[in-house]
């Protein structure tokens, strides 16, 4: 899950910046900022991501909700007890969790563009000549 913050954060901003060592010529790339690369400047890039990867949390979960499913629990130490259990209730709330998710990046995907507004040419809020 942090990979994928990660890589949400980094991957729209990979660029030909490129960094001066100093008292040198020499210039290294550093592949963060500068002018994008085209794979890298489409604007939907961060809302295509998570369309491909949350389907698999949803569906799995939803084919693990059957009565057969298996329980895992993971103890701790010490009598703490049970530390993570992921069972019929945890593949609930995954789902209830992933679909609002799903659908959210789905609705962001398929917004309305955004583009200049046209101004009517018949329209009284034309700036015309006031007669005197």
């Amino acid at each position: 899950m942090l990979s994928g913050i990660v890589a949400l954060i980094l991957i729209p901003n990979l660029g030909d910046a490129t960094m001066r060592i100093p008292l040198t010529r020499i210039r290294v790339p550093v592949l963060i900022g500068g002018t994008r690369f085209d794979f890298t400047s489409n604007p939907r890039l961060p809302t295509l991501s998570p369309m491909r990867t949350l389907p698999g949390p949803f569906f799995y979960a939803a084919l693990c909700s059957t009565r057969e499913s298996v329980r895992y629990s993971l103890e701790g130490g010490s009598g703490i007890g049970n530390l993570l259990v992921v069972d019929e209730f945890s593949r609930v709330f995954t789902l209830l969790f992933t679909s609002p998710l799903l659908l959210a990046s789905m609705a962001t995907a398929t917004r309305m563009p955004a583009i200049t507004t046209h101004h009517p040419q018949e329209s009284d809020s034309l700036r015309r000549p006031i007669p005197r």
